[in-house]
């Protein structure tokens, strides 16, 4: 019996020992074995691209204009896992990128990312960008104007037209017929069809005219190309004028300023200088002429930069480069105010202005009680033809010397160029002035404007009244507008 229990008792120590190790063991935890890329998102394009996961492959496809060498996805997988190359790190997907996602437990697998690009759209392009006829010599540059889609060349004056070979740069992607470097007659305008990628079409009308010798009209002397139209002294009806009535002056619209000229009084005409070698067209207006409006007491003989909407208007905002380059001399100036303006940028003010000043002015003293009655205390000197040119902008507020010592006749060259929020103005080569300042609805002006009238005195100036008849002139023999 006492065997018994002891053996009892070795039996029950043996079970409590076995039930206490037992709760004290703990099992060992499993790891994570998830390693899935869950969401795959270009964030940064608008709108955002999702990748398309399937196993070990994922699908990206960004518009066509996207740059693939540097884009930023982010990404999503699975609880306590890790990717390499992280989220959020720029990525050149040029060609196909490896993301490795490593599990908690330490198994990995790899995706294979690959970002393609949408077929980009046909191109709708379908303009002429330049038109030359290289085969002559000089080489003569067609003037494109894509608004109205013509094509204006002025060939040397008794040049065949019957067979020019051009050559035509064209949008890119686009096809033209007849083709390029193709002979044709041009006699006659012509029909060129430009025909897009996406096969839409545009037809431009090719004219080509001849350039007339020295009895030539204006229009061809200085190749004006239909860019501009003209203001004269002359009354609307075309009649001289010498009382300056306001609003009344005489406009040339460009289709008509193609063969006109005026040589009853001369104020529009081709002219050979002294030498009879340069071939110029002279800008003339009298003292009384008609003038353009009540806002102005001074007439004009004067080009304006336009076309058939009735304006050309243009900013100097970005890099589109707006230039008129002018070789010229003032030749006259009345005698009781001797100024004329041979120049300009407007836009309503005068944000450029060239102007030649006379050295011999005449004085007058308004009286207190009547703007119109006064005392001449100094007649203008006819005889004297010397003087300044000055350049002044920002509506007359800043002015810069151009040339201090100017004799009238004088041959001149003038460039002034608007781009990228800048005026440019270089005088003989040499710049004079460099301009920051934005400008919008602006457009060139060239010819001779008087600054000078029969109503001097009226127009409260301190210079007493011109005789009507009074001339400024200018005469331009070279001519270019871009």
């Amino acid at each position: 019996m006492k065997q018994y229990l002891l053996l009892l008792g070795s039996w029950s120590l043996l079970a409590l020992i076995w039930s206490g190790c037992k709760e004290d063991e703990q099992p060992e935890a499993l790891l994570n074995d998830a390693k899935k890329i869950e969401t795959f998102v270009l964030e940064e394009l608008d709108p955002e691209v999702d990748g398309v996961i399937t196993d070990n492959v994922i699908d990206l496809t960004v518009p066509f204009d996207t740059d693939v060498t540097a884009l930023t996805p982010s990404i999503t997988i699975s609880d306590k896992a890790t990717v390499s190359p992280e989220s959020g790190t720029s990525q050149n997907f040029s060609s196909s990128v490896d993301y490795t996602v490593t599990a908690e437990d330490g198994t990995s697998h790899t995706y294979s990312v690959t970002v393609s690009k949408e077929a980009a759209p046909l191109s709708d392009s379908k303009e002429i960008i330049s038109f030359t006829f290289e085969d002559l010599d000089p080489t003569v540059p067609g003037a494109v104007d894509n608004k109205y889609q013509e094509v204006h060349a002025w060939v040397p004056y008794q040049s065949s037209q019957s067979a020019l070979t051009p050559t035509l740069v064209i949008s890119e992607k686009a096809s033209i017929s007849p083709e390029s470097g193709v002979t044709q007659d041009f006699s006659n305008p012509i029909t060129y069809t430009v025909t897009a990628e996406d096969g839409s079409t545009q037809e431009y009308i090719v004219t080509v005219h001849q350039d007339e010798d020295g009895t030539g009209t204006p229009h061809s002397v200085l190749h004006m190309r239909g860019l501009w139209k003209l203001t004269l002294p002359l009354s609307k009806s075309g009649e001289y004028v010498t009382d300056n009535q306001p609003g009344d002056a005489l406009e040339i619209k460009p289709d008509e300023l193609l063969t006109y000229s005026e040589s009853t009084y001369g104020f529009f005409e081709t002219v050979q200088d002294d030498a009879g070698k340069d071939i110029g067209v002279k800008f003339a207006t009298n003292c009384g002429g008609a003038r353009t409006s009540s806002g102005t007491y001074y007439p004009r003989t004067e080009l304006r930069e336009y076309n058939r909407s009735g304006n050309n208007d243009w900013s100097n905002e970005g890099s589109t480069m707006h230039r008129m380059y002018l070789r010229q001399a003032i030749t006259k100036a009345p005698t009781q105010k001797p100024q004329v303006v041979a120049g300009q940028i407007h836009n309503g003010d005068d944000q450029i202005l060239i102007r030649y000043t006379g050295n011999s002015p005449g004085k007058y003293t308004r009286s207190t009680d009547d703007p119109c009655v006064g005392t001449i205390t100094q007649e203008g000197d006819p005889d004297d033809n010397t003087g300044y040119l000055a350049c002044f902008y920002e509506n007359s507020k800043q002015v810069v010397a151009l040339d201090l010592d100017y004799t009238l006749g004088e041959i001149f060259e003038l460039e002034i160029i608007a781009q990228n929020n800048q005026v440019i103005v270089n005088y003989n080569g040499e710049n004079k002035l460099i301009w920051d300042k934005t400008l919008k609805n602006c457009y060139f002006k060239a010819g001779c404007y008087s600054q000078s009238s029969a109503q001097n005195q009226c127009n409260g100036k301190s210079s007493p009244d011109e005789d009507p008849d009074q001339l400024a002139e200018v005469v331009i023999y070279d001519m270019e507008l871009l």
